[in-house]
């Protein structure tokens, strides 16, 4: 199947998941246990995925690069001098003669080797792009929750309360969350995207399993907060709709941008045997290089959010949430700025706040191996 086709595939099922996950709300209730063991598996997926699927391939493709740089430099050099043909033209040298022209052409051939270390010293280095990227990548999610909307979307601490407080200002609180998980949603999209440039099929489903496992908890999240800040169906429906069309959107502009911005002009004029393939060959390795760099940014990504927000999340004890839906869901984090809420929070993590039940270690156990599993299988 064409790569393009293929995302346009998953891009689609990743639409459809994300919406019926957030029609659930609408039509009945979903016990928040359960949906804390499916965000519980969802948080080792997106581990898995990182440092099984995501990381390994970004790393793979940069390493690609640097050995089709580094061929490019070991061309054959032909070592000549002046006194090679001198020997040629002159066979009646004594050997004394002879043996000094043979050391001196050693000497001459050393010295044409010597250049091309040097000159492949300053080809492309992939590990210089690794640690940058993936940094970025958690920097982004960071700076996303501590500079963007005051109520970010990744954890649900009180956006779903009973009594929701009557002097916030509700639309403005919409469409803080909003655009948050907007943003978010974009980052996915890209890895989804990245993973379609890479043209490897096992790692694009694989991302798109992680993604959507991520995505379901999140949209019945999103959509149960909006419910409780007292909007329609309607008006529910249209931000599911924008919701879940924003992953899709992200990976098809992702791939058209990777493919249009490093796409080979075939209109040359230029004669067909040079030029064309010698375009085609830097075109590619500057679409595998930022193929590679934006696999290790979404890698970065996916640990933030698995590990700063949804680990923590399913750590809080059962009693903290009973009262609420679907609070693992979008992870919408209303920031505490009380001292009453502060010492409510703080006592409760202070009773059995790393308590995990054996069901939810076993979910996050076989949630971090599935991608390892599936990569093999693939493999196969």
């Amino acid at each position: 199947m064409n790569p393009f086709t293929h995302l346009l595939l998953l891009s689609l099922l990743t639409f459809i998941g994300s919406f019926l996950a957030g029609s659930i709300p609408l039509a009945f209730s979903l016990t928040p246990e359960r949906l804390r063991f499916v965000s519980t598996f969802g948080a080792g997926l997106l581990v898995g995925t990182a440092l099984s699927v995501i990381l390994p391939e970004g790393v793979e493709t940069l390493y690609s690069i640097q050995l089709q740089e580094s061929s490019k430099h070991d061309v054959n050099v032909v070592p000549t001098s002046a006194g090679a043909h001198d020997q040629l033209a002159d066979d009646s040298r004594d050997p004394a003669a002879e043996e000094d022209e043979h050391h001196h052409n050693k000497r001459d051939r050393y010295s044409t080797i010597k250049p091309r270390t040097v000159e492949h010293k300053h080809g492309f280095e992939a590990h210089k792009y690794i640690g940058p990227s993936l940094s970025l990548g958690f920097i982004f999610m960071f700076l996303l929750e501590h500079l963007g909307p005051s109520q970010h979307p990744h954890t649900t601490d009180a956006v779903l309360a009973d009594t929701p407080n009557p002097n916030e200002n509700k639309p403005k609180k919409t469409m803080a969350a909003t655009i948050g998980l907007l943003v978010h949603c974009a980052a996915d999209g890209i890895a989804l995207g990245a993973a379609a440039s890479a043209d490897r099929s096992n790692l694009e489903f694989i991302v798109f399993l992680a993604i959507i496992l991520h995505k379901a908890p999140s949209a019945f999240g999103y959509v149960s907060f909006l419910m409780s800040e007292g909007h329609t169906r309607r008006s529910v429906r249209q931000h599911l709709l924008a919701f879940s069309a924003s992953v899709p959107v992200s990976a098809v502009l992702t791939y058209g941008l990777l493919h249009s911005v490093f796409a080979v002009d075939n209109t040359s004029t230029q004669p067909p045997s040079t030029t064309p393939s010698l375009a085609s060959a830097t075109e590619s390795n500057d679409m595998s290089k930022w193929t590679g760099i934006l696999l290790l940014f979404s890698a970065g990504t996916f640990l933030y959010v698995a590990t700063v927000h949804i680990l923590p999340e399913i750590y809080r004890p059962v009693e903290l949430h009973s009262h609420r839906a679907g609070e693992n869901g979008i992870l919408l984090t209303t920031r505490p700025t009380g001292d009453d809420d502060g010492g409510r929070m703080h006592d409760h993590h202070s009773h059995g706040e790393k308590s995990l039940s054996r069901t939810q270690i076993l979910a996050w156990v076989l949630g971090a191996l599935a991608p390892f599993v599936l990569a093999i299988e693939h493999a196969h």
